[in-house]
């Protein structure tokens, strides 16, 4: 009878609200069970390992609080069902879906771009302060990178209006909604003016970072440029490790006057944040300023005296020093070689993508394929060099990317086999290229002139064939 009872509530709560996931309860509260129900789209039910991934938000912060679960198939209902605990200080969730298909590419249900979402709300039935806030947010594109949905501005509007409505003492919230409806043009300059000004006479959060932004754009649009300069210096203080900091840091470093001053400069943007997702970025210019000035063991210094540099950093640099034959000079080109790989193999293992923030799921897959163009790219750089060195490593490159390789490994690694005669391997990989889509004309030139070296075959039977 129950089992009975749940089938006609789907069946309702389908054909009510059109859509394949259904969160329930309607009106969730702090540390409530969540309970879902998910029926993929054709193009999704033959995803394996389906993970539910749920990303919590608290009133305060913009890193979610990530719950990821595998997904249970119910054969009676022909449904997919989960269960996650939603955390004590949660105010907004959003929801994906991640599996492997077909080729064991990753690949993510996540409702056609708009995601699933769900409130928490208060013992009296209403939206939990700044729910509607962090929705909104969502829709504009405010969410760190990889967790932003369709841009809506006027589903953010609509959740702003909302949230300022519920908690009118919320300056962050009414702040957000006067910028934006100055932006959409829905009240002139003046308004604006007059709007913000009421607002700052209050004195909103400023320990909220969307808030200092927001105010400090305001106050610069009122042109009281040192006020907003002020502002924006004082919250740095306050919050030394947070994204307005990271920027101030990434314009000091761009004023850097010297190779002295860079590195000083960047030793102490590694130092505050260490979780960057820019931190390559800076690592590959540290090596190149030290590089170009013909500093090696001045750089080696410099990555000693840092507490925590990632693998990938000196997989970088031994890529460079055996791609670039100026590099190192006062050593034979063997020494030069043998120098970068003892480096490489030292880090090769311990390549890794690491986010306390990301799903296991995702983290593992972004390790692999990461894993998988080092080898590719370190295979490249040595074939001149050690061919069977580079052969193993191109195979390696092959196993983890699996069917989720580039065009780049696909045209190194076939050049490689063709240049040492393996003909027919090189063209059962162009096939694989060209079935998994990542080729071009060297690629197709390459496979009409192998099958006909191959098979023997003529221009004409080549052509049928391709």
């Amino acid at each position: 009878m129950k089992k009975l009872i749940l089938v006609l509530l789907i069946l309702t709560a389908t054909q009510a609200f059109s859509q394949n996931m259904i969160i329930k309860p309607d009106m969730p509260k702090a540390s409530d069970e969540l309970r879902l129900i998910y029926d993929p789209t054709d193009i999704y039910k033959e995803l394996t390992q389906k993970t539910l991934l749920v990303y919590s938000f608290t009133a305060e912060s913009n890193e979610p609080i990530v719950n990821e679960k595998l997904i249970g198939y119910d054969s009676l209902l022909s449904v997919y069902t989960a269960t996650v605990d939603i955390p004590e200080t949660a105010v907004f969730g959003m929801i994906r879906v991640a599996g492997f298909d077909e080729k064991g590419i990753l690949r993510f249900d996540d409702n056609s771009g708009d995601w699933w979402h769900f409130f928490v709300y208060d013992q009296a039935g209403l939206k939990q302060e700044k729910a509607s806030m962090k929705a909104a947010a969502s829709y504009l594109g405010n969410l760190r990178s990889g967790l932003n949905r369709n841009v809506d501005y006027k589903k953010a509007l609509a959740f702003l209006e909302e949230e300022t409505k519920l908690y009118p003492n919320n300056l962050s919230a009414q702040i957000g909604l006067t910028s934006l409806l100055f932006d959409l043009k829905k009240i002139n300059k003046d308004d604006f003016y007059d709007l913000m000004k009421k607002h700052l006479d209050k004195q909103p959060d400023l320990n909220d970072e969307n808030t200092v932004r927001a105010v400090s754009r305001a106050l610069r649009i009122l042109n009281e440029n040192s006020k907003a300069q002020s502002l924006e210096d004082q919250y740095i203080k306050r919050m030394p490790n947070s994204d307005l900091a990271e920027e101030y840091f990434l314009d000091e470093l761009g004023q850097a006057e010297s190779l002295e001053d860079f590195t000083a400069k960047a030793k102490s943007y590694f130092n505050n944040f260490p979780e960057s997702d820019k931190r390559k970025m800076i690592f590959n210019a540290v090596i190149s300023g030290f590089l170009q000035s013909d500093k090696y063991p001045e750089l080696l210094q410099f990555l000693n005296s840092l507490t925590d540099v990632p693998a990938y950093v000196h997989a970088d640099l031994a890529i460079r020093l055996a791609a670039d034959k100026s590099l190192l000079n006062s050593l034979s080109n063997e020494a030069r070689i043998d120098s970068a790989s003892t480096l490489f193999e030292s880090s090769f293992p311990r390549l890794v993508v690491y986010d306390e923030n990301e799903p296991a799921i995702i983290s593992d897959y972004k390790s692999k394929l990461l894993k998988a163009s080092y080898a590719a790219n370190w295979a490249a750089v040595i074939a001149d060099y050690k061919e069977a060195e580079a052969e193993e490593y191109f195979s390696k490159a092959g196993e983890l990317f699996g069917n989720d390789a580039d065009l780049t490994y696909y045209r190194n690694y076939s050049a490689f086999l063709i240049e040492n005669g393996e003909n027919s391997n090189a063209l059962a990989l162009i096939e694989e290229a060209i079935a998994n889509n990542q080729y071009d004309n060297f690629m197709t030139d390459n496979y009409m002139e192998l099958r006909s070296v191959v098979y023997n075959e003529s221009d004409e039977e080549v052509e049928k064939q391709y």
